[in-house]
């Protein structure tokens, strides 16, 4: 019997390490760019606030229509995007043409940062929209809706 275990002992110890492996939290993987809501926090090196009662501005590249959609903080916006490797360019965006009492800088801002863009990058739940020299443009985090 003292034999049966001690030779079943390392395999049991195995088993044993293996399960407490399994409670580590999984690696971070990074958010995908298409069909993730992107909440935009950053604008060239100024911090992005929603304002009260407005929508955040934020952008969802839908990837089977290679569609974009989204607020500007006042306006919704929608159209077009080509997406090949890290290369990114906005088609011509449309907009509503709402008048809001606060948020419209920050909407134009963000509207001629998107006309600008060339490629992109993601790290984890933030997305990076830089132009073509790799100045960064605009700053994103991933919202899970649901």
């Amino acid at each position: 019997m003292k034999r049966t275990f001690a030779a079943a002992a390392p395999s049991l110890a195995a088993v044993m390490l293996a399960g407490c492996a399994a409670l580590e939290p999984p690696a971070a993987s990074d958010e995908p760019l298409e069909n993730t809501y992107w909440k935009l926090t950053r604008l060239g090196d100024g911090d992005v606030t929603a304002v009260a009662n407005q929508r955040e501005a934020h952008l969802v590249l839908h990837a089977e229509e290679r569609r974009v959609a989204g607020s500007g903080g006042c306006n919704r916006l929608m159209g077009s995007y080509d997406l090949e490797g890290e290369a990114l360019r906005f088609g011509r965006l449309a907009t509503t043409m709402m008048a809001c009492p606060a948020g419209m800088q920050t909407e134009r801002a963000f509207l001629d940062a998107l006309e600008e863009v060339a490629v992109w990058e993601v790290e984890g739940m933030h997305l990076t929209l830089s132009d073509a020299d790799g100045e960064p443009l605009a700053d994103f985090e991933a919202v899970h809706l649901y």
